[in-house]
């Protein structure tokens, strides 16, 4: 073998996501299954739709989620972690812009001794005061050190330009929101959202009728309908707008982006597939001009945000402050080529290997595959759907990438935000 010669690099062909079945509990729920028996893992994922765009007052979705493993009325949090670390499980309390999630990790011989911490946590928490108290004052600081962060500050300026201050995709918190928070906020966003109506699970990894039959009896009765509908709603039209904002000197962090939409557009998959080759992973436009040969900084990619009820697209990166002009102006250069240049067919080639290699690399077993089939459900979206991507990411031509940076890349109808020193 002559190691001077890098090997062949093989188009991959297919890309198949792997059996699913579906069990409804006897109260309805759907249960998602990815069977394996390769290790002895289970995972479980409760997901509710009781993120941002269900909350009636700020940070009570999160909060809610925060406070769950935090005491119920059985344990206190210390006692509730001591018996999750015994079985050498793992639960964990997640929120998002739309769901809100409890997962659990374990091996399959203490599944339904953590089956039972899980249902401790669903069925009685408790919300105390006193773990409220330091969960405000914890997330108060924690906040008030992210602020003093350029990119943290351009992401929630960019963010609140696209949807607005008042908005559930859109709105920004402050320290001082935390005092806000009440526990009678978190006990309604619980009862409301964390319902049997308004919940799927995913299962996965090895399991067998004996562990749907546990999950059954456990959650299988009602416990709660939803009475909070989403409050999501059009954001206003904005003019394109600009902004300087003085920031620490380090670095000045740029965004640079628009609302566009989810999963379900028809363009979608193409305008992902362009996204890509602009700033979507190592070998991008932006990487290899404005990182490699330009060397204004050390990292600056794009990203195309999907929600279940919009999405978004933006462009970050941060630079000193004497590149600050001359990188906003490689951007428009790099997406103008992209309206007035067809891809060359060698680097679409690379692009769709790295997308299609990278679906593989998420589907390899079925814990991974289990987190692809959630992200599919919650935008209202089916295997069948993931099948229609790989064909349209494997097929799309040069020609469609061009008319889709003409349709919806144009930099003139970017908002810009800018973090640093001015």
């Amino acid at each position: 073998m002559d190691r001077k010669i890098a090997p062949k690099i093989q188009a991959i062909r297919k890309v198949i996501f792997p059996s699913v079945t579906q069990h409804k509990l006897k109260n309805g729920i759907p249960l998602h299954i990815i069977s394996s028996s390769d290790h002895d893992i289970i995972k479980l994922e409760l997901v509710f739709k009781a993120g941002r765009s269900t909350e009636r007052e700020p940070l009570s979705s999160k909060a809610t989620s925060s406070l769950l493993k935090e005491g119920t009325g059985k344990y206190s949090s210390e006692e509730l972690a001591e018996k999750i670390d015994f079985y050498g499980s793992s639960i964990s309390c997640s929120s998002g812009m739309d769901t809100n999630s409890i997962t659990l990790f374990c091996a399959k011989k203490y599944f339904n001794y953590s089956l039972e911490l899980v249902q401790e946590i669903l069925f009685n928490p408790s919300f105390p005061e006193q773990e409220l108290a330091k969960y405000k004052t914890r997330s108060a600081e924690r906040l008030h050190q992210e602020l003093s962060k350029n990119a943290v500050v351009a992401y929630r300026k960019i963010t609140e330009v696209i949807y607005g201050k008042e908005h559930c995709y859109g709105y920004n918190t402050f320290p001082e929101s935390y005092k806000s928070v009440k526990r009678e906020n978190l006990i309604h966003h619980f009862q409301h959202c964390y319902t049997s109506d308004s919940c799927q699970m995913y299962l996965s990894g090895c399991t067998d009728h004996q562990i749907i039959k546990a999950i059954d009896d456990t959650m299988g009765h009602d416990f709660g309908l939803t009475s909070l509908t989403p409050n999501y709603t059009l954001p206003d039209n904005v003019d394109i707008q600009q902004f300087r904002i003085s920031g620490n000197k380090l670095q000045n962090s740029i965004k640079i982006g628009k609302r566009l939409f989810n999963r379900q557009h028809p363009d979608y998959y193409t305008l992902f597939m362009l996204n890509t080759i602009l700033g979507g992973y190592f070998g991008a436009r932006l990487m290899s001009s404005i990182r490699e040969e330009k060397g204004y900084t050390y990292n600056i990619y794009s990203v195309l945000e999907s929600m279940a009820y919009d999405g978004y697209f933006y462009i970050s990166t941060e630079v000193g402050s004497e590149y600050q002009d001359k990188t906003v102006d490689a951007i428009k250069e790099e997406i103008e080529l992209l309206q007035n240049e067809l891809v060359d067919v060698n680097e679409l080639d690379m692009a769709k290997n790295y997308v299609l290699g990278n679906f593989l690399s998420m589907l390899d077993g079925p814990l991974k595959s289990s987190k692809v089939l959630k992200m599919l459900f919650e935008n209202g979206l089916s295997t069948s759907d993931f099948d229609n991507m790989v064909h349209v990411i494997s097929s799309v031509t040069s020609e469609q990438l061009l008319t889709i940076a003409q349709k919806h890349l144009d930099f003139n109808n970017l908002h810009q935000v800018s973090v640093g020193d001015f």
